[in-house]
């Protein structure tokens, strides 16, 4: 994987998930304790009006150099230059947009798995193998009295 492009990809996902926690935080169905998901806020708006509401304010609150600690730490690239990568992350949020980040494909399927799923490089998700089942060879005969097994004939 590329650092940088994965780096972006971390980023993308941060604000993803802040704009997320931040509409849930605003809910006011969820500040005063109401249970029907009818009169949430957070489930009447999709992905895309989430993060037109609340990039700017994600993105303003944001800690590029924590951020960056925790990408290092996450992909164990330990020896990235520091400087540099927050320096090219608050150029990203800074000239980004909610659009931006909701198309510009950032989260691939090929660092899904490395974002979401657990630390560490991963090249390939393995799927389950497929079960064939076995063809059975001998069929039971019956016999008319309804015994597996039982002969036929006297």
């Amino acid at each position: 994987m590329d650092c940088c492009r994965t780096w972006f990809a971390f980023l993308a996902a941060e604000v993803i998930q802040q704009s997320v926690d931040s509409c849930e935080k605003d809910c006011p169905a969820c500040m005063d304790g109401l249970y029907s998901p009818l009169l949430h806020f957070h489930n009447m708006r999709n992905l895309r009006e989430k993060l037109d509401l609340y990039y700017y304010r994600v993105i303003s609150e944001m800690d590029i150099s924590e951020l960056f600690n925790k990408f290092i730490l996450h992909f164990g690239w330990l020896t990235l230059d520091n400087d540099e990568f927050v320096a090219i992350g608050q150029h990203f949020v800074r000239f980004s947009t909610p659009d931006a980040i909701y198309f510009g494909k950032y989260i691939t399927k090929q660092n899904d798995f490395a974002l979401y799923g657990s630390s560490g490089e991963v090249t390939e998700v393995q799927h389950p193998a497929k079960t064939i089942k076995a063809k059975r060879t001998k069929k039971n005969t019956i016999s008319h009295d309804g015994v597996p097994g039982a002969s036929t004939s006297n």
